[in-house]
């Protein structure tokens, strides 16, 4: 009888072949992943904004998107809580050119009776027993009623010396006391552009910065040893400074 002899598998070689099977096991796992990423991502924003000519222009919704549904729209925009209601709204921050007055014009505003019930969001500060004689009297109640224009100025004021606005988009809006949802329109505002809130974030950090340098410059003092007086080094401070 003949006997067979086995070939002797050597460690090293053994670790090989487990490693091969191991990384052709793992490797189509990680190749695969962009494919199951979150399709709205790929979405085209909701509503179109674009700077033409020194005008901003804010068109609804984007003609990429002017065959969806108004109830699917409005499920791509952010929720925003707005004078008791929780709304789907996009907010916009815009800054004017100097000496520029903040007129926004909106045109072809079509729309349409919005059909389903719209209730007001839970109180912020539920009133207790006596509220009334523990209230702050300076303190108003939050009002509560919708918008009653589907793009309107939210806020406007001055920062780092350029006028800068929050403009909100609500779809969903008041108008004589009936609910109604826009399906299209237009906004345009002469002399604005979308703000660069990063570098007006990067701005405040580098004033902010400044301001604690000079809090902390009376520890950074240093004295000269020629003329015999206490001498402030702005590299210290602002180290772009010289």
């Amino acid at each position: 009888m003949t006997k067979i002899r086995l070939p002797v598998i050597r460690p090293f070689t053994l670790l090989t072949i487990l490693w091969l099977l191991v990384s052709t096991t793992v490797m189509p796992a990680v190749a695969q992943a962009p494919a199951s990423a979150n399709p709205q991502a790929l979405m085209p924003s909701t509503a179109l904004v674009a700077t033409t000519n020194n005008e901003l222009t804010i068109t609804w919704p984007n003609p990429a998107l002017v065959n969806a549904a108004a109830a699917d729209l409005l499920q791509q925009l952010p929720t925003v809580r707005f004078q008791g209601y929780e709304l789907p709204m996009q907010l916009m921050t815009i800054e004017l050119a100097a000496g520029q007055p903040l007129d926004l014009q909106l045109r072809g505003v079509r729309s349409q009776p919005w059909q389903q019930s719209i209730q007001p969001a839970t109180p912020l500060a539920p009133t207790a027993i006596e509220w009334a004689t523990l209230a702050d009297p300076t303190q108003l109640a939050e009002t509560v009623a919708l918008p009653t224009a589907p793009l309107f100025v939210l806020r406007q004021g001055s920062l780092h010396g350029k006028t800068m606005a929050v403009v909100a988009l609500s779809p969903l809006y008041s108008e004589a006391g009936v609910t109604q949802v826009a399906t299209a329109f237009s906004a345009h505002i002469a002399g604005a552009q979308t703000a660069d809130v990063q570098s007006s974030a990067q701005s405040r950090g580098d004033e902010e910065q400044a301001f604690a340098n000079l809090r902390a410059a009376h520890v950074k003092t240093t004295l000269d040893q020629g003329a015999g007086e206490r001498k402030w080094h702005a590299a210290d401070y602002w180290p772009n400074a010289c």
